[in-house]
């Protein structure tokens, strides 16, 4: 089976280190649901201010996002699994760059990378199962992990929906899956 991991704020602890410097430096309390609204309202500064911050720590100083998954669970997965990683921040050749370094820096960049530009569009990829914390719409046998996040809370489970307090939660549930059907 296929296996797609999303990176931002699933296995790369993103969105709060941004949110901090964006609430202070609009001297704001804005949460990361808001952000995401804000991307359709043309006079919000919510939004710019948000990927500024984004480009910047993945640009400038990606060495210290920290890392959310046991590499060890990874390997086990990586085991019984076809592993990819997916990321929808577009083809941005900086970003990206500097994820595949850091990809490579966790000893992860042996991991397929495949980008796109939309959430949404991940979930065309062919993929039996996303592991990510924006609520793919998945169909068919296809199943989405969803990694639980402020942002996500009101999705429902569902047949192809099941939601993880964390993302090594997630990686349990693949590896007890992949031995049970041994």
């Amino acid at each position: 089976m296929r296996v797609a991991f999303d990176i931002d704020d699933t296995i790369a602890d993103i969105s709060r280190i941004v949110m901090r410097k964006v609430n202070r430096h609009l001297k704001a309390s804005h949460t990361f649901k808001e952000v995401i609204e804000s991307k359709s309202n043309k006079g919000s500064m919510l939004w710019p201010t948000y990927i500024r911050f984004y480009r910047d720590l993945w640009v400038n100083r990606h060495t210290g996002i920290r890392l959310l998954i046991d590499k060890r669970l990874m390997k086990s997965v990586r085991e019984y699994y076809d592993v990819a990683f997916v990321s929808a921040r577009g083809r941005n050749s900086i970003t990206s760059d500097a994820l595949r370094k850091w990809l490579r820096r966790h000893g992860l960049g042996g991991v397929p990378l495949y980008l796109t530009d939309t959430s949404d569009e991940k979930a065309t990829l062919k993929y039996d199962i996303y592991v990510d914390d924006y609520p793919l719409m998945v169909k068919g046998n296809r199943q989405l992990l969803l990694v639980h996040q402020h942002h996500n809370m009101h999705v429902k489970e569902s047949d192809n929906v099941i939601r993880f307090y964390g993302v090594n939660e997630a990686l349990r549930f693949l590896l007890r899956r992949a031995r049970s059907q041994r």
